[in-house]
């Protein structure tokens, strides 16, 4: 297990229920838990919708991700229907597919226990639903599509860095994979794309095992240079760069800072692994591959994850460990065998914590989602079955109405959110909203001024077009005449996700929404303003 190839069948056999196991625990459950950012989660529901009403993906609707993120999701509501539930049907196809890419990856390159490792590691990745980097029970399925890529990338570099030790048709097959992962990341999200691109180049440069196939490798870059820039992807390419040029790159060297420090544990163990490639290369006793790759670990996982809006945790630092263990592995200037089994041992501790860490989040979530007390499952609408943490009532409405009393003040400090609002206060606000439309107050197509418009979704109604899917400060707003065109109401809330996002748009599109929208009611939550005026 710790020195000979390991073998397809036992790879799969060992590995295989194990990832069985965590997907079960995650899809079983009849509800879906959101501890966090649960308008992140509406976000991919909402973008799966436009699509599965036969929307256009950065021309009906506009966004600076991928399509393939809501693509996974809107085939999950093609066998679930219209569901919360369809998500994790499309996280379910990620898994499949990670693992069989790493998999085809680990299998000529490492033995049996590391292997093992990291198929689970890279296929974990896909199944835990927390933000990597949060606490363990913060349960969030926000930002899937950084997970999916991390996963991507990790299994990328292992293939672009680690000779593999496979007969003919090895390269073949290096070179298949990762033309379908680069084809993902690129569909997903174009920072991990270009980071990707830039490794498949250093590879080219510095791994043999790449050289000698290099009209391969090349066709492979070339097929997927080509496809990126192709005519039916101009309309996402004009998004992201349009989004670029509002200032969506996260340039703020505070930011950068912050992220640095947020990560210097992590930092420190890679770093030490550079400084000893660094050394064995220096003494010739490795090849310039191993400190250059390591490096390229560290300096694509910081640069990566200064894009993302999370800023803890590089799991692209794992491979580390993976490269090491071959260089222990084929190292003749070790000469005990006890002694190499104990640095190899030593260098899967990382990956064992991380796979036993993973494991427990999911098995946590699993207990949570079906035992779990102080939840309040939504019973109405297309979120049916989404579970978030239940609060005391009355917030809202003492402070929509003004009428406070003594115990407020205490009362609104008690939950302590990380966010403005609490996952059950956002999901009061939006049924609100539904209630209005499944009355029969309201009938028609509507705007909401926040962050997420989750409501044709939980409706099951048609979305309207020319909107972004994700209201933001660092996305260009679209024009009032292309946002509102389709729209008889347009919701603005009294608590929104983010209270500066609501304000610019109230500031952007008062004047025009006076002369076209005129407010007509206000609930608890909403001011509703509509085109017409509305029936008695």
């Amino acid at each position: 297990m710790l020195f000979d190839d390991a073998s397809a069948l036992r790879l799969i056999l060992i590995a295989g229920p194990l990832i069985l196991a965590s997907a079960w625990m995650l899809a079983s459950p009849g509800r879906v838990v959101s501890r966090e950012m649960t308008w992140d989660l509406l976000f991919n529901l909402n973008g799966a919708w436009h699509l599965h009403n036969g929307h256009t993906a950065h021309v009906d609707f506009h966004d600076p991700l991928g399509r393939l993120n809501f693509l996974l999701t809107e085939i999950g509501f093609r066998f679930l229907g219209p569901s919360v539930r369809a998500f994790l049907f499309g996280e379910l196809i990620v898994a499949a597919a990670i693992f069989v890419a790493a998999t085809a990856a680990a299998v000529n390159r490492l033995p049996l226990l590391p292997a093992v490792l990291f198929v689970l590691f890279a296929c974990q990745l896909i199944l835990i639903p927390i933000n990597i980097g949060d606490l363990v029970t913060s349960y969030s399925f926000a930002m899937s599509y950084n997970s999916y890529c991390w996963s991507a990338a990790a299994i990328l570099s292992l293939i672009l860095f680690l000779p593999p030790r496979g007969g003919r048709g090895v390269a073949w097959l290096d070179a298949a994979v990762t033309g379908g992962l680069l084809v993902g990341l690129y569909f997903l999200k174009l920072t991990y794309f270009a980071a990707a691109m830039f490794e498949v180049g250093v590879a080219l440069l510095v791994s043999r095992h790449v050289q000698q196939h290099y009209k391969t490798w090349c066709a492979v870059g070339l097929a997927v240079a080509l496809n990126a820039v192709a005519p039916y992807n101009w309309a996402y390419l004009g998004d992201f760069w349009t989004a670029l040029g509002a200032g969506a790159a996260r340039a703020n060297p505070t930011e950068q800072f912050i992220t640095l420090f947020a990560n210097t544990v992590e930092l420190s163990l890679y770093t030490t692994g550079l400084v000893i490639a660094a050394m064995l290369w220096r003494a010739g006793q490795a090849p310039l591959r191993l400190p250059v790759a390591i490096g390229l670990m560290i300096l694509i996982g910081m640069a990566v994850l200064s894009q993302n809006a999370q800023s803890r945790g590089i799991p692209l630092g794992l491979i580390v460990s993976f490269l090491l263990y071959d260089w222990v592995r084929g190292s003749p200037a070790i000469g005990s065998r006890r002694l190499m089994a104990g640095l190899m041992l030593a260098l899967m501790v990382l990956p064992v914590a991380y796979v036993v860490r993973t494991g427990a989040i999911v098995a946590g979530y699993h207990y949570k989602a079906t035992r779990g007390s102080s939840l309040f499952v939504i019973d109405r609408t297309n979120l049916r079955g989404l579970a978030v943490p239940s609060e005391p009532d009355g917030i809202l409405s003492a402070f929509s109405s003004g009428q406070i009393d003594y115990t407020m003040f205490n009362r609104s400090r008690s939950v302590g959110p990380r966010y403005e609002m609490s996952q059950y206060e956002y999901i009061q606000t939006i049924l609100e909203a539904a209630d209005l439309f499944q009355s029969g107050r309201l009938s028609g197509g509507a705007v909401l001024l926040d962050q997420v418009n989750p409501l044709p979704f939980m409706l099951g109604r048609p979305p309207l077009r020319g909107a972004n899917l994700w209201m933001d400060d660092d996305f260009p707003a679209q024009p009032a005449e292309r946002l509102f065109a389709e729209a008889d109401y347009v919701l603005v809330p009294k608590f929104a996700t983010n209270s500066t996002v609501t304000g610019s748009a109230i500031g952007l599109y008062g004047t025009y929404l006076t002369r076209h929208f005129p407010h007509r009611i206000e609930t608890r939550s909403w001011i509703v303003l509509a085109r017409r005026p509305l029936p008695a």
